[in-house]
């Protein structure tokens, strides 16, 4: 259209538009007006097609959590049972959180299953306790029953030696809670993060019975 534009007193203005004159086209506000409605009409085009950038708050707070998930793990009951708290433990040596912050497990079963994919680290020559590390570095200690290193060995029967790679899930130790008993002992099994204080929080979940596999801990490095 070749409009030329003369602005009258001050700058142009929306009033100002009928002042696009053209050679060939007098009345050339056509062109003016074509090329407004351009400006206008594309960025919106524009924004549809590929969007305003994310909303900086959303951003960062998908961000954080993408990050938080990223440095929490999980931990998975061994056994099905009782769930007591670590202090109401019979065993000072546990009860007092020297040994690390976790929970005790009454078992309802004869079975110890891996709580998370990880390391066999520990095995006691008693086979009463046993010691793992996970990926990501989270140290726990399962101790099966109280004073059973008393027993010699005798109601245990080792799934898996020191060394061993193991998954979530997997049986690492067959016990007989009938003898234990016989015996006059707790089966009682301190389930705990020995390397607690390497860590910003150990979330324990606020439980009365465990199932296999349900969630015990989030630890929060």
């Amino acid at each position: 259209f070749n409009p030329y534009y003369f602005a009258y007193a001050g700058l142009p203005g929306p009033l100002t538009i009928v002042n696009g004159i053209n050679e060939q086209f007098p009345a050339s506000i056509w062109g003016i007006l074509i090329g407004a409605a351009i400006a206008i009409i594309l960025p919106v085009v524009l924004i549809q097609i590929f969007g305003y950038g994310e909303d900086t708050a959303a951003q960062a707070e998908k961000e954080h959590v993408q990050t938080a998930q990223a440095n929490e793990e999980t931990v998975y009951a061994p056994f099905s049972g009782k769930v007591i708290p670590l202090s109401d433990v019979p065993d000072e040596v546990f009860s007092s959180g020297a040994m690390g912050q976790g929970l005790a497990i009454e078992p309802s079963e004869n079975k110890l299953y891996a709580p998370f994919d990880g390391t066999v680290v520990m095995v006691a020559p008693t086979k009463h306790a046993i010691g793992l590390r996970s990926a990501s570095g989270v140290e726990l200690l399962v101790h099966i029953g109280l004073d059973t290193v008393t027993l010699d060995g005798t109601p245990f029967a080792l799934k898996v030696k020191e060394g061993d790679t193991v998954k979530k899930g997997e049986v690492l130790v067959e016990f007989d809670k009938a003898i234990i008993e016989e015996k006059g002992l707790s089966t009682i099994t301190p389930v705990i993060i020995t390397n607690s204080h390497a860590y910003q929080e150990i979330l324990i979940e606020e439980l009365e019975e465990s199932a296999l596999g349900q969630k015990l801990f989030t630890v929060v490095s």
